[in-house]
Order: structure tokens, then sequence, then C-alpha cells
């Protein structure tokens, strides 16, 4: 039993054992498949999620892409820079890592590319976006040159340079150029990498790492004289020397600039041997050894000079600075001047003005003024002429007028020749500013100055002041220089540009001034015209004075109503009109003592004085005139010291000082020129008709008189129909007739001095003289009825009479020609006889001034065309038609000789008309008697035109009545005319 139960228990426990065994070896199996299972299923997930990965990676491109296309370059940057760092990640290890990368390296570039577009508010923001794209490159460079790409990392080593200069990080810069040249080593191209280094120096200056630049450019130096580029080995020693020199390593740069010239030494390279001269005398010069460096630039200016005159110019200068600096003066000079006369043939006038300057520096110096002012002057002439580099100089000008100032000053008054040739260089200085004014005012001084010595060089003077005066349109400053070079038809075109510039801008007391010194100058030429423009000062002054006489005036104001007053006075004055000067001086005066302006009183009393002295003189009361002369001279010497008045105050004081000075020394007692001025006496003449006055001169003296002008003193009513002439002269004992003609609106005895002379002596002395007493008979002009004819015939009898009397044969004609057309429309035979008599005087008119009518003034060649038109109608009327044609052929004639066509006057033009009218007549009744009846249509439309236009004009009773009764007798005959 023990034994069965040993069994069983053997039994089960081997069960129990095969079992667990079992159990064991299905837990093992079990988890092995499950762990090959799970490991299947891992790799599956990490190859998906590694998909998903790559494909985030690529949309991340695609999104950079796209920012870039929207113009959104920050953030394409960003994006592309992300790419870029999962990318970088991703392919780490790889098998394709070289190929991935080179396509990786365009991608730094598009980030590079998406910074530098960015648009920046401020230079900061600027800055760190460049150094982000030059930082981009850079690592590409790198990337490319791994893969020995050494032109592509050159080139973007070349564009990170770029950006970092643009940010002004010079020496990353200079890092990247530095590089290139490391590059190009490897690249085995090494005159590349020479030049590449050039430029990494270039960097290192800028960013002042001296001894990096002088390091590097040796390297490059080197490596160029291996390659036998003496020249360009040569030029980088000396640009190491330079830079040595430059910084005050005077000892080094000679070293380099040694190694520079041994190069050169033996070549035929003469322009970089003069340069490497010129930086050892730049280098000596630094150094303050100035007698070697002026040998060394003599050297190079010596070998220079025939290669390149500009350049030898630069080094000469080097010599003159050098000799300035050593105080060495006199040399200095010399080659400063011998330097300018270079860089003035070289057309480089910035640098020969430049020399200038420092000569001025140099006589400034040794207290030579007037040389340093002139050199000053001559430094901003040049300076200012320079085309290339266009600089407005200005400061030489300024400091050449400061010393000449100066230098006036200290002058003797008397030394006038150096004042005057001081003040045309001040003129220089000033126009040279552009201060044409200025300029002008003193060239003007100078001839002021020079016109007491040297005649010919004050007028050079006064046509300099007039050029500049051009450039500044100072119109009243160029008139004042022509009236010194007596030239007063130019000074008047000036003057009258100033009183019309100034009359557009309302300036009256300006326009008044013009105008008054226009009518001075033409009163200088003996032109007519002067009263008319003194009339025009007067007119702006009066306007002037409207202006401001309720105005509050400063105090010192010399534009006042007082002296606008007296300006209007002394004009009147000027035209002879003392009367008219007398009323306003005295106006003038009250405004004065009202206003307490003693000097201006004073002033004013004085040319008052002249005034009636004038008038005194003219009445030959000369011991009255010569007390009043006086009495204004002592007045105005009193003046003329004053500080109250300025320069041109004190010029017209003195004018008037020696015009009535001039005019005392002529007061000796002396008789009055015997002038008669007579006429007949009585006049006739008939109410509204023409009538002439004849009148007589008489000079009963032995001198001539000269400038013999009239006045009219003609009662109202009276119109004077021809103008009184002027006679330039009248010799002695000797008679000139005269005659004007006029016209009365008024009936009755007048009587009247009707005329009065004035006339100047030998020195200049005026006088006036009234006609005789005469007495005028103005008869009356009937209203034409049966009843009135026999006192129409009685007056124009007397008239008639009268005329006859006295000679004036026109105006017989006239008067028989009146009365015949009055007989002739009351239809009394006597106008025939009338008329006939009318023609005998026209005739003898007509011959005797026919001879003589070339000298004489238009009014006569005017009366004789209107005594053929009176013979012509007279012949007319008593029908004697061939005699009529004669006349209007002779007529033309004439108007054809005097070019009377031509004329604007209406008056000439009707007369023209009129004997046309006569003409056509006479050729109309000829063809009635010849019974040429076709023509006749033509005639007479051609007859009524003329006829119907002159009834609307304005003639004379006798004219009007001619060409009523042709109207009339051309409408009867074109009626009865069978054409």
């Amino acid at each position: 039993m023990k034994e069965i139960e040993i069994d069983l228990k053997k039994f089960l426990e081997d069960r129990k054992k095969k079992k667990e065994t079992l159990q064991k070896k299905l837990s093992e199996s079990l988890e092995s498949f499950l762990k090959t299972k799970i490991k299947e299923s891992s790799e599956a997930a990490k190859s998906f999620f590694e998909k998903i990965r790559d494909l985030q990676i690529e949309n991340l491109l695609r999104e950079a892409k796209n920012f870039e296309k929207k113009n959104k370059w920050r953030k394409a940057a960003l994006t592309y820079e992300k790419y870029i760092e999962l990318k970088l990640k991703r392919i780490r290890g790889s098998k394709e890592f070289l190929t991935s990368l080179l396509k990786i390296i365009p991608i730094y570039i598009k980030a590079a590319e998406c910074y530098e577009n960015i648009p920046h508010k401020s230079i900061e923001e600027m800055k760190v976006d460049l150094k982000k794209s030059a930082e981009l490159r850079e690592t590409a460079a790198e990337l490319y040159f791994k893969l020995e790409r050494f032109d592509d990392a050159t080139k973007q080593l070349k564009a990170a340079a770029d950006k970092y200069e643009k940010a002004k990080m010079y020496e990353k810069a200079a890092e990247c150029y530095s590089k290139i040249g490391d590059i190009r080593q490897e690249a085995q191209d090494l005159l590349s990498a020479a030049y590449a280094y050039d430029s990494a120096a270039n960097y290192f200056l800028k960013a002042n790492k001296i001894e990096k630049a002088c390091s590097i450019l040796l390297t490059s130096a080197r490596m160029k004289e291996k390659f036998n580029l003496i020249d360009d080995a040569s030029k980088t020693y000396k640009k190491i020397a330079d830079i040595y020199r430059s910084y005050g390593y005077h000892e080094k740069a000679l070293e380099y600039y040694g190694k520079s010239f041994e190069l050169l030494h033996g070549t035929d390279k003469f322009r970089n041997i003069v340069s490497v001269y010129g930086s050892v005398g730049k280098n000596l010069e630094d150094a303050g050894k100035y007698e070697e460096a002026a040998n060394c630039y003599m050297n190079a200016f010596n070998i220079c000079k025939d290669l390149d005159s500009e350049k030898a110019g630069s080094y000469l200068e080097g010599v003159a600075r050098c000799y300035k600096k050593n105080k060495n003066y006199e040399k200095a000079l010399h080659y400063y001047k011998e330097c300018a006369e270079i860089y003035s043939k070289n057309e480089d006038y910035f640098s020969a003005g430049m020399c200038f300057l420092k000569m001025a520096e140099i006589y400034l110096e040794l207290k030579d003024y007037e040389k340093a002012a002139d050199h000053y002057l001559k430094y901003s002439e040049y300076a200012t002429l320079d085309k290339k580099r266009k600089l407005d100089v200005f400061d030489g000008y300024y400091k050449a007028i400061e010393l000449y100032k100066e230098i006036v000053k200290k002058l003797d008054k008397t030394n006038v020749e150096k004042i005057a040739n001081i003040y045309r260089k001040m003129a220089k200085s000033f126009e040279g500013l552009g201060n044409y004014e200025k300029s002008g005012d003193f060239y003007f001084l100078s001839g002021e100055l020079e016109s007491k010595r040297d005649v010919e060089k004050a007028k050079l003077s006064y046509r300099d002041a007039i050029k500049v005066y051009e450039k500044g349109k100072k119109y009243w400053k160029i008139g004042k220089c022509y009236v010194r070079l007596n030239d007063y038809r130019k000074a008047f075109e000036y003057y009258l540009k100033h009183a019309k510039k100034n009359e557009d801008e309302l300036n009256f007391f300006e326009t008044a001034q013009g105008y008054r010194k226009c009518a001075i100058c033409l009163r200088k030429l003996n032109d007519k015209e002067a009263d008319a423009y003194y009339n025009k000062a007067i007119r702006f002054y009066m306007l002037y004075y409207d202006r401001i006489k309720n105005v509050s005036i400063p105090p010192g104001e010399k534009a006042n109503p007082g002296a606008i007053l007296r300006h209007v006075g002394e004009c009147y004055r000027d035209m002879n009109l003392p009367l008219d000067s007398e009323k306003y001086l005295q106006r003038a005066l009250e405004y004065f003592q009202k206003e307490n302006l003693e000097e201006e009183y004073m002033l004013t009393e004085a040319v008052l004085n002249g005034v009636h002295a004038e008038m005194l003189i003219s009445k030959g009361k000369y011991e009255e005139a010569r007390h009043l002369l006086e009495e204004a001279i002592h007045l105005l010497e009193s003046l003329i010291n004053l500080e109250y008045w300025n320069e041109d105050g004190k010029k017209s004081i003195r004018k008037y000082i020696n015009e009535y000075k001039s005019k005392l020394s002529k007061l000796e007692v002396k008789p009055k020129p015997k002038i008669l001025l007579s006429l007949n006496t009585p006049i006739i003449g008939i109410c509204g008709i023409e009538f002439p006055i004849n009148f007589e001169v008489k000079n009963e003296s032995l001198d001539p008189v000269y400038k013999v002008s009239f006045l009219d003193h003609l009662p109202e009513g009276f119109e004077i129909k021809s103008k009184l002439k002027n006679i330039e002269k009248i010799d002695g004992m000797t008679t000139i007739n005269g005659q004007i003609a006029v016209i009365s609106r008024k009936v009755g005895n007048f009587e009247i001095r009707p005329l009065e002379m004035m006339y100047r002596d030998k020195e200049g002395t005026r006088y006036i003289k009234s006609s005789n007493e005469v007495k005028i008979v103005v008869l009356e002009k009937p209203q034409l009825t049966e009843d009135n004819i026999e006192k129409l015939k009685e007056n124009f009898t007397k008239y008639i009479e009268y005329q006859i009397m006295n000679k004036n044969n026109f105006y017989v004609a006239e008067g028989y020609r009146y009365l015949a057309e009055i007989y002739r429309k009351l239809g009394k035979r006597e106008s025939q006889n009338l008329y006939k008599k009318a023609i005998d005087y026209y005739t003898k008119f007509i011959t005797t001034l026919e001879k003589e009518i070339k000298d004489k003034d238009m009014e006569s060649k005017i009366k004789l065309l209107r005594a053929y038109k009176g013979l012509a109608i007279c012949f007319e009327r008593v029908k004697r038609l061939e005699a009529g044609k004669e006349t209007v052929k002779r007529a033309e004639k004439y108007i054809k000789e005097m070019n009377l066509y031509k004329t604007n006057s209406k008056s000439v033009q009707n007369e023209i008309y009129l004997l046309e009218v006569a003409k056509l007549k006479f050729e109309i009744k000829s063809k009635l008697e010849s019974s040429e009846y076709k023509a006749l249509k033509t005639l007479f439309e051609k007859t009524r035109a003329i006829l119907e236009r002159l009834s609307k004009e304005d003639l004379k009773d006798n004219d009007l009545s001619f060409v009523k009764d042709s109207l009339e007798e051309m409408e009867n005959l074109s009626k009865s005319t069978k054409y």
C-alpha cells in the first residue's frame, strides 16, 4: 500500500513536473512569439512615423516658397531656416548625406535673399537682417568649400562681404575676403588669392585694424613678386607704406617705400617712380623733415612735368607747402605762383585758387595786407571758375573786402590813385559775391576819384559799373553812370526804365524821380520833349504827395510832403516857369516851418531866392538879384557840412552853390540885349474864321540872342491854330518876321499884349520881353440872309482890305472865296468876280511859297496844300476846267514830293479828298462835253462816296458849302445823264 502510495506520489510528482515543464515551454514559446510580433509591429510603426516626418519637412519647404511668393520675406526666411535645421537632422549619418547636402545649400542662399528683401523701418533692423543674410551665405560657402566647389564658395563669400559692408561690419567683410584668398590658394589660383587679400586689407583698414591690413597686404605683395608682377607688388608695398605713414609710423613707412622703390629701380615705370617719390615726400613732410620732403617733391616734379603736367602741379605744390611750413616764405611764394600757373593751364582753377589762398596766408603772415587781399580775391575768382567741381568759394571775397576796407581807412585821402585802385578791387570782390549793386557802387566811386586825374580811367570804371548794374537791373544807377560819361541819350533810356519799372510797381516817388532825370537829360540834349517829362515827374510827385500828406513821416525821412513840394517847384524852375516854381516852393517853406525842419527850410529858402533872382535878372534888376544870390549862397554853404544830409543831398547843395556863383560872376553891370517884339495894330478878324496875327522880332543889339521862345496871352474864346515856333538864334541887327493863325469865338474889341518872348544872351542869362499892346477887332459874321448881305459884304471887305495891307495873300484869297460862296448861295453874279480875285491871290501865294517850301515846316506845307485846294475849287466854280486840271496835277505832284499821303492828320487827309473831288468833277464835266457817257456811272459813284464821307467831317464853312453843292450837282447830273 505504501509502495502504491509511493508510486502514486511519484507519479503525481512526475506528472506535476511534466505539466510545469510543458507550461514553461508553452509560456516561453508564447513569449517568443509575442516578442517577434511586437518587434515586427514596432519596425512598421517606426517606418510609418519617419515617412510622416519627411512629409512635414517637405511641407515646410512648400510653405516657405508660398511665403516668398506673397513677399512675406521674414516668414519665408524663418521657414527656410526651420526646414534646413530639420533636414540636416534627418540626413545626418545617412548614405545619401552628400547628395542631400548639395540640395540644401541653395536653401541657405534662398533664406539669405529673403532676409535681404525685408523692408526696414530703421537702420538697426536692417543691419541685423544683413548680418543674418551674410552668415547664411558664409555657411553656404563653407559647405561648397567642403564639396570642393571653390568658385561657388568664392561667389557666396563675396556676397556675404557685400552684406557685411552694408551693415558696416568691415572686419567681418575683411574675413570673408581673407577666406576667399585662402580658397583661391586651395584652388591653385594664386593671383586671384593675392587680389582677394588686397580687398581684405581694404576692409581691415575700414575697421581700423592696421596690423591685420598690413600683414595681409604683405602676403599679397610677396605672392605678386612670385608671379613677377613687379608693378603690382611695388604698388602694394607702397600701399603698406602709405598706411604706416598715415598712422604716424614714419620709419616703417620708409622701409616699405624702400621695398617699393627697389622693385621699380631700373624699370621704365616712371609714373610709379614719381608716385613713390611723392609719397616719400609726404612721409618726410609729416615727420617734419621739410627740406628733405621738398627735395623728394621736386624729384617727383622733375620726372613728372613732361609726363603729366596736372600731377606735376600737385608735387610742385608740395614743394611750396614744405617751404611755407619751414617759414621760407620767399621760396614758398615763388613755387605757389608757378604751381598756380600750371593748374590754370590745365583748367584746374580750383587748385590754382587754393595756391592763391596759401599765398594770401603767407602775405598776411608778412603783414603785407594789400597783397594778401589781392590773393584772397584771386583765390575766390579762380576757385569759382572750376567747371568740374562747381563750388561757390566765397570766403576769399569776404576776406579781401575786409582787408581792403582796413587799407582804405589807413591811406592818406590825397592818395587818390591808390584809393581808386582799391575801390576797383572791392568792386570785383562784391561782383564775385553776386552783390552787383555794391560792386557797381565801388566801380562808380573809383570813377569819381579817377575823374579828377585820369578821365580815360574814370570812363573805364563807369563802364564797368554799368556792366554790373545791368546784372542787378539797377537802372537809376546805370543812368547816373551814363551822365558821368556825358551820354545823355543813354542816361535818358535807363532813367526811363527806372521810372516805368516803379510806375508798374505803383512806387510814385521813384517814378517821379526817374521822369525828372529823363527831363534833365533831354534838356542837356536840347530836346523839346524835356518839358513833357518834367510834367510827368510833377504828376507822380503830386500823386505821391496825396498819398503821404496826411501820414505821419518818421524824423529824417527825406521824401516828406515838404520835400515833394520842393521837387515840384524845382521842376517848374527847370521848365522856366518861375511863377509856378515860386508857388510850390512857398508851400514847401510853410510845411518845413510848421514841422520845425530847419535844414530843409533853409535849403528851400535858398532855392526860392534863386528863382526870385532869376526873375529879377530877366527884368534887368541886377543889384536886387545879386543880393538874393549872395544870401542863397550863404544859406547853402552853412548847410553843406551838416550831418543831416547824405552824399546825394550834399551834391545837390554843391550844384546850387556852383550855379548861383556862376550867375553872380555874370552879373557885372551890362546893357540888357535890346530886342523888340512888334505887332501891327489894329488886327482885324471875323468871328469863327481863321485869321493871322503877324509879328516882327528885331534884335537891335550887336550880339546875337539864343533859344528864343514864345508864350501867348490871348483872352478866353481865342484859339491858336498854328504853333508858336522857337528860334534857336537871332543874329545881331537882324529882323525876323513870323505869323500865328487864330480863331475867335467872341465878337468885340480886345486891347491886349498877345505875345511874350523869352530869350538868352551868350552867357545863358534868361530875359523876357512882352509885345506891344495891340487892338484886335473881331467882326461879326451875320446870318446868311438877304437882309444881312450888306453887313456881310462890309465886314468881309474890311477883313480882306486888312489882309491885303499886311500882304497876307493866303488869307486874302480865303476871304474872297468865303465871300464868293456867300454870293453864290444868294444867286448873285458878283460871285464869279470874287472867285477870280481869290484865284489871283491863291496864285500869288503859291508862286511865292513853292520856291522855298522844302525848307519850311509842316504847317507851311499844309497851308500850301490848302491853297492848291482853294485854287482848284475856285477854277471849278468859274468853269475853267483845263486850269483846274493843271492845278490838281501840280497839287498831286506836290503831295507826293512832300510825302503828305502818309500823314495821319485828319485835316490833311480831308484837304487831299477835297482836291480829289475837284479832280473828279473836272473829269466828269470833260466827259459830258465830249459825250463820253460810259465811264460816267463809275465816276459819279466814286465822287458821291468821297463827298458823303466829307459831309460827315468838321470842315470849314466854305469847304462844307462846296461839298453840299457838289453832292446836289452830282445827284442831278446822275439822274439827267443817259449812260
